[in-house]
């Protein structure tokens, strides 16, 4: 996670980032690292607790998409996408 955000992406502070899955091993690691780069964070999961894990972790807005439609989410609420 930290190999692929410091240095593949290149993540900058202002930037946001999706991590998908974050609620996972690798996402979770990878919600932290995008976090203190200084990025505005989005996590998907699929259920209340890993919900409650990604807020805890400093995800800007999480997405439970067993709740919530994802690609109408991310279309109303991120119209230009990701970094």
């Amino acid at each position: 996670a930290c190999c692929m955000l410091e240095g593949t992406a290149q993540v900058q502070a202002g930037e946001t980032v999706l991590v998908t899955a974050a609620g996972g091993g690798a996402g979770h690691f990878a919600v932290q690292f995008a976090r203190l780069a200084g990025a505005h964070v989005v996590g998907t999961c699929s259920s209340p607790e890993k919900a409650q894990l990604l807020r805890e972790l400093g995800c800007d807005r999480v997405i439970n998409h067993q709740e919530e439609d994802l690609a109408g989410v991310l279309g109303a609420e991120y119209p230009r996408g990701f970094d």
